[in-house]
């Protein structure tokens, strides 16, 4: 995958992402991902701040340092088990928001920042590989929020 074909397909699925939690009915927002184990509003929510994440995972690899893979999932099974869901209209805002930032870190980059590879938690990863994550991240979750709603399984 280029980095323009990341560029396009991170725009399209976070606007998807923004589009159905922007539509979604209170039930739908408090069902439980048949991927993730949390609310509909954890998971929405948890895409975002994956955005945030990705955002300083590119400003370590241009800087040249190792980049730190975190643990957001624990934080928001955490947020989960606590009962914290943010409401529909905040969450699709955070999602344009950290979608934006995460745009203007993908666009910012040059052909030499996505050349080679990065340490990603002590490991050597291709920086294309790490740039494309932002994408499969957004899929792999949006896909789970949606079979919830619909009350269908994953593939």
């Amino acid at each position: 995958m280029t980095l323009e074909e990341i560029v396009a397909r991170f725009r399209s699925s976070n606007d998807a992402a923004v589009e159905l939690v922007s539509g979604l009915a209170p039930e739908q927002w408090h069902r439980v991902t048949v991927a993730e184990g949390w609310p509909v509003g954890v998971a929405a929510r948890h895409i975002a701040l994956g955005h945030r994440q990705f955002v300083g995972w590119v400003d370590a690899m241009v800087a040249g340092r190792p980049v730190d893979p975190g643990d957001l999932d624990a934080v928001n099974a955490r947020h989960a088990a606590a009962g914290i869901v943010a409401e529909p209209d905040e969450v699709a805002h955070l999602l344009r928001s950290e979608g934006d930032a995460a745009l203007a870190a993908l666009t910012s980059l040059s052909r030499d920042d996505v050349a080679g590879e990065v340490d990603f938690g002590g490991r050597p990863l291709p920086r294309i590989a790490l740039l494309a994550a932002s994408v499969r991240h957004v899929d792999a979750h949006l896909a789970s929020i949606r079979a919830s709603v619909a009350g269908q399984d994953l593939p």
